[in-house]
This record gives structure tokens, sequence and C-alpha cells, in this order.
């Protein structure tokens, strides 16, 4: 404070001769105190990702474990779970001593079962997401796969009822004049063979897999036959 005012001076003005006051707040450290430097932790870090250095604390913890807190009904039975490195209460006299718990803790089965876990809920995580996106997609979409959907039946009307891929075109132009939306494109003869393999294949791929996974017995008939214009034929039964 100012113990003389002046004219051209306020009165409670902060002088430079008056030590600044600001306090400087000193950084948290990094490391802990029984490593030489912070280049030798980040070293444990490198093949250890799951190590954390809690700076409140000043000591190490285990970022996998802590997801997990407790195991319960992962944990089997007489497995010690080590709660020192999830309650951050690692303590150690010694870099060397510490940095053998750390590894007696990523060796035991209760680290293991939280890494395992962990994974998995990633996997679900991922598998939801796919989900998600896919109904994002269709919702998006809807108009354009109702349609597309409209011509695969009609595809698969013109196999089904022995008709010539050329009718194809036919049978979606009296749709439309029915009133349907068959869309503007898709209407060739080269597209309803195209659309009646692709169904082909993905129907055969079905009845293979259903049959594998059954396990059910089947048998396999196989027999020649030749037409009236004398043309040999190979047909096979399941």
């Amino acid at each position: 404070m100012c113990t003389e005012t002046t004219p051209n001076e306020p009165e409670n003005c902060i002088t430079a001769e008056q030590p600044d006051l600001t306090v400087h707040r000193q950084a948290l450290p990094t490391f802990p105190d029984v490593c030489r430097n912070d280049a030798q932790f980040k070293a444990w870090q490198r093949s250890r990702d799951w190590l954390m250095y809690d700076a409140n604390e000043k000591t190490v913890r285990c970022s996998t474990c802590s997801q997990i807190k407790r195991l319960g009904l992962f944990n089997e039975s007489g497995q010690h779970n080590e709660t020192a490195f999830i309650d951050v209460v690692v303590q150690c006299k010694t870099a060397k001593s510490l940095l053998k718990k750390i590894d007696k803790h990523r060796d035991s089965n209760a680290h293991k079962s939280c890494a395992l876990t962990v994974c998995t809920r990633s996997a679900e995580t991922i598998v939801q997401s796919i989900k998600a996106a896919e109904t994002k997609f269709k919702e998006r979409h809807r108009d354009n796969i109702d349609v597309t959907m409209k011509v695969f039946r009609t595809a698969y009307e013109c196999t089904k009822s022995h008709l010539p891929c050329t009718e194809h075109a036919r049978l979606i132009e009296l749709q439309s004049l029915n009133g349907l939306n068959c869309g503007n494109i898709l209407y060739s003869n080269h597209t309803c063979s195209n659309v009646i393999s692709h169904i082909s294949s993905e129907m055969r791929s079905e009845i293979v897999q259903h049959i594998v996974n059954s396990g059910a017995p089947f048998s396999v008939m196989v027999d020649e036959s030749t037409s009236v214009a004398n043309a040999q034929s190979l047909i096979v039964k399941l």
C-alpha cells in the first residue's frame, strides 16, 4: 500500500517496490518418489499400459482393475484379489521393490480376470455400435430398401413360375401401374438374372449351414436321366 499519495497517484495503489504476493503452485509430480526420474517410470509404462501414477496419493494404481473394482461373479474359488492397486495404497522403499510388486500384480489371476472382462466389454461395445449403425442405415435408406425388396420378390417369382427373365420388366411395369413404387432402375433381364443368382447362392448357403449346425443324419441320392432329346442330366437329391 502507498504511504504517501500524490495528485497523480490514487490511494490504495500498488507500487513497484511492493513484493508480488502471487503464489505459484508447484507442479504435481508425474512419477513415484522411489524412481530416479520420469523417464524411468515411463519405461515401466511402455510394457504395462495399465500402470498409472496417482499424484494425490503419490503412488501407483492399475487402471484395468480400477474399472472392474471387485471381480464379484468373475472371482474364481481361491483367487486372491490385489486391492492395493485399486485403493492406491501401494507403498515401497525402493524402485526395485516397487517394480517387483507391479510385476506380481501383472501376473496375478485377479488382474488377468479384470483384463479379460475389460476386453469382453470392449467387444460387446463394438457389436452394439455395429448394430446401432446398421439400424440407422436402415432408417435412413428405408425407401430404397423397400424398392429393392419388391424387385427381388419379382425376380424370384419369375424363377419360381418358370418365366423367362424378359418378363421381369413387364411385371415391374404392371406393379407400378397398380400403384406400387418399384423405383426407376433394376428393370432389365440382366438384373433379373443377377438377382436370381444372388438369391440362389444365399439360399444354398443357408441350407448347407442348417445341415451342418443341426447335426442330423442325411443321405444323398444321385441319379442320371436322359431326356427325349437324348440329352443326359445328373440329378442329386438330399
